[in-house]
């Protein structure tokens, strides 16, 4: 915390927002505890850790038109770092500020795993889903005796009557014979 009188609770946060903006990249604001009130008993709070992030939105042109704030419940990572003894390394005593920033560099990289992990899961389902459906087009270009174009157009006609989504109407061609 600094001595200045000059810097405030304000100062600092336009500080952060005057460097996320600058950089063009996601920012994190150091964890907070922020206690939740537990199982609807009135009194009983469960501890929480938050961060708030933000991201700028930009246009294709670079210029900048707002930002997604929101904040990130980091409970289950704080509390991991806990019981892994990291609060104490060594024996070493670590003041609060020190810790801010060990929490809040952790918790950065655990989200990034995490987004990075949920952005793998779509793109194997995307490649799958895609494989799918070029096969049940090829499958029934041959059989039907017609162009590739064709028998997209008759997954998508199939797809959409039934509600169904393409992959699956896809899949079903291919792994079990649907005629469409």
């Amino acid at each position: 915390m600094s001595h200045d009188p000059h810097v405030t609770s304000e100062t600092n946060i336009s500080a952060y927002f005057e460097r996320v903006f600058r950089s063009a990249r996601r920012g994190y604001m150091p964890v907070h505890r922020y206690d939740l009130s537990s199982s609807g008993a009135p009194g009983v709070f469960a501890r929480n850790f938050w961060t708030s992030v933000t991201t700028p939105l930009r246009d294709q042109t670079g210029h900048l038109y707002g930002a997604l704030h929101h904040a990130e419940n980091l409970t289950s990572i704080v509390e991991s770092i806990w019981e892994s003894g990291l609060s104490s390394p060594a024996g070493l005593t670590m003041d609060q500020q020190t810790w801010n920033f060990l929490v809040t560099t952790l918790a950065r990289e655990v989200l990034a795993h995490q987004q990075a992990r949920r952005n793998a899961e779509q793109l194997q389902h995307a490649l799958t889903s895609r494989i799918f459906i070029e096969q049940a087009k090829g499958m029934i270009a041959a059989r039907e005796g017609i162009s590739i174009d064709q028998a997209f157009a008759r997954l998508r006609q199939r797809a959409r009557r039934h509600s169904v989504p393409l992959h699956d109407v896809a899949r079903a061609v291919v792994e079990l014979g649907l005629v469409v």
